[in-house]
């Protein structure tokens, strides 16, 4: 939930309605790529953040473990991963530390 100082200083009024978005400049900032997780870790980074939801669901814990420390090698000290609600980084090696439920922090 967004305070009202942070609503009004990144949320703007969709036209013709009640909506709101993100404002242009903050949108600008954010770049939404598709990636194989087998694939090596996408170029770009130091990332701030990664969500990679209800995904790792499907794969055994050895696969788990090494997607895991892929996406922990390209995200900046003090970035977020964000994981599905039903997954854990439990019994995994890996350098992140659980921040809040479903969230991990390098």
């Amino acid at each position: 939930k967004l305070t009202p100082e942070r609503r009004k200083r990144f949320m703007e009024p969709v036209p013709g309605g009640t909506d709101l978005r993100v404002r242009r400049e903050v949108r600008s900032m954010v770049t939404f790529k598709s990636h194989n997780l087998m694939d090596p870790p996408p170029s770009g980074g130091p990332f701030d953040a990664i969500f990679c939801r209800n995904v790792m669901i499907y794969f055994d814990r050895p696969t788990r473990e090494k997607l895991v420390n892929r996406l922990a090698s390209v995200l900046r000290p003090g970035g977020i991963l964000a994981v599905g609600s039903a997954e854990t980084l439990s019994g995994i090696d890996a350098p992140l530390q659980p921040l809040a439920a479903s969230v991990y922090v390098r």
